[in-house]
């Protein structure tokens, strides 16, 4: 008995060294742990205590070592028994693993934070997915990584997860039709992707009535009839040509004093007595001719009349010319009949074309007309031959007949094409001078009058003097028929021998030197006297 007693306390206190040695084996753990040796009834109500005050994870790892401390406080029961060296063995094993246990469980906390850091160095790398990056994660994760969703940053707003569905159809605006009224036209769209399938919106349209308006006109000469479309009161470049008028059509007329365009409605192609401003006011001008004294109203840089003067007022704008480089009409200012530097465009422009000559020696040369006529002053410009020029258009030598207009014929390389021909706007003046009198004092000079082109001018000159007194020509019959005619008084002479101007023909005549004269005719076309008018050669109205 006394070495069975000594057994037992060498035993006792071979633990109670233990114990002392390792305070932490001596932690009772109610959570996650597995005792070896039987829990007493006392050690039942503290782990209750324990599970009721501290939750599992709820706390830092070093709260719950203390609070397990505080365990250590209760007091065990005093047992009759003494534990065998298996129990003890079997306790220090169990205590052990618990140690194992706490230690995997701080590991798998580390490398959870390793991994979410990981992840967010993934997300501001590429912004991939972390779940599809490293699916190996997943599996590591004590918690539902399902929820984590990282957003590319080139997404926008777009979330991913939300997926538009397949056969979601919608109609988008995409523009307005290219036809007037330019109704709205909408497209259908599946599942976000656009289809060739239009529908037109007749409720909506680009310009509101009072913004766009179409208008009929008709063009007299060519026969073309096209409808233009006006934004608020001005013409634009959309055009429609047509065949023909709708059932209602308003019809530009022209304009009015105030040169405000109107335009007349049209129902089933007759006219009504309803009109309208199109809200379009035409830029006008008067210019004056002064070569033909004609002063010419411009409307739209058109000219569209004209009426004859007899002098410039205080303020005129005098046609001019036109632009060498531009080829733009302009006319200078006078101011009581002397020209200023002030000029403007008249709004026309002249058509330019380049047309090819023949020198006396066949070599060919350029010249350019403008406005159906050559320029004045321009130099000709030689080219080595017409072979080198694809199309060439040629002037002729000769003239239309009957009209005389000047033409040119088509050029391939230098073969000529007859088929091919066109008018360059040019008349050609065909000059002839022909005797219609003489004087009646010596030297006798012969009066000549200028025909152009068959057509009598009253352009006239004095020839070299007859050899002989025309007075005197003829014979002895002659003479006394002359005397007899003579006694005889004509019908312009007066009673009073005065001679009655009303009843003869005035023309200017004009001498080698320019000078004016006043020359009047009987009906017979025989001169009966002439003044001079002190004047020199003027150009006169042409009626």
């Amino acid at each position: 008995m006394e070495n069975q007693n000594q057994n037992n306390e060498n035993i006792q206190n071979t633990t109670n060294n233990q114990n002392a040695q390792n305070p932490q084996n001596s932690t009772v753990y109610t959570q996650n742990s597995t005792l070896a040796t039987p829990i007493t009834p006392g050690e039942k109500k503290a782990e209750a205590a324990m599970e009721t005050a501290i939750p599992a994870f709820s706390a830092p790892i070093g709260d719950k070592v203390k609070k397990t401390e505080k365990t250590e406080s209760v007091p065990e029961p005093v047992k009759d028994h003494i534990r065998e060296p298996v129990k003890e063995i079997k306790k220090a094993k169990a205590e052990k693993d618990d140690k194992k246990s706490v230690g995997k469980i701080i590991g798998d906390i580390i490398i959870l934070i390793i991994l979410i850091l990981l992840a967010l160095l993934l997300l501001l790398a590429g912004g991939f997915v972390f779940a599809v990056q490293i699916p190996a994660v997943r599996d590591v994760l004590p918690f539902d990584t399902e929820w984590m969703v990282f957003v590319n940053k080139d997404d926008g707003d777009e979330t991913p997860d939300i997926k538009a569905d397949a056969q979601e159809e919608e109609w988008r605006f995409e523009g307005y039709e290219e036809r007037y009224p330019f109704y709205a036209l909408n497209r259908k769209y599946v599942g976000g992707n656009p289809t060739d399938e239009y529908m037109t919106d007749t409720e909506k349209t680009k310009y509101t009535e009072e913004e766009a308006k179409i208008f009929y006109r008709l063009d007299t000469e060519t026969g073309m009839a096209s409808r233009t479309l006006y934004l608020n009161g001005a013409p634009t470049d959309y055009v429609e040509y047509v065949n023909g008028m709708s059932d209602e059509e308003w019809v530009l007329e022209g304009y009015d004093t105030d040169f405000r365009e109107y335009a007349r409605l049209y129902k089933y192609g007759k006219m009504t007595e309803k009109t309208a401003y199109t809200g379009r006011i035409f830029e006008h001008a008067y210019f004056v001719d002064y070569e033909n004294m004609q002063k010419i109203l411009y409307v739209d840089g058109v000219p569209v009349s004209s009426y004859e003067i007899t002098a410039l007022e205080d303020d005129e704008w005098v046609l001019e010319g036109y632009e060498a480089d531009t080829f733009k009409q302009y006319a200078r200012r006078y101011i009581s009949s002397l020209p200023t530097d002030e000029t403007k465009y008249t709004g026309v422009v002249y058509e330019a074309v380049e047309y090819y000559k023949l020198d006396a020696v066949g070599m060919p040369y350029k010249l350019t007309y403008v406005n159906g006529a050559p320029m004045p002053n321009q130099e000709p410009e030689y080219i080595e031959g017409l072979g080198y020029v694809e199309e060439a258009w040629v002037i002729a030598e000769d003239y239309e007949a009957g009209t005389f207009r000047e033409y040119a014929v088509l050029h391939n390389y230098g073969v000529k094409d007859m088929t091919k021909t066109k008018y360059t706007g040019l008349i050609k003046e065909i000059i002839e001078w022909k005797v219609e009198g003489y004087s009646r004092t010596y030297p006798y000079y012969q009066y000549e009058r200028k025909y152009v082109n068959g057509e009598k001018t009253s352009e006239t000159r004095n020839s070299y003097p007859a050899k002989t007194d025309p007075s005197k020509k003829g014979s002895s019959s002659n003479q006394s028929s002359q005397s007899t005619t003579s006694q005889t008084k004509p019908e312009y002479i007066n009673p009073d021998g005065t001679i009655n101007f009303s009843m003869l023909r005035l023309e200017y005549w004009y001498d080698s030197d320019k000078r004016e004269y006043k020359i009047w005719y009987d009906k017979n076309g025989n001169e009966v006297t002439r003044f001079a008018t002190g004047a020199y050669k003027v150009e006169r109205n042409r009626k």
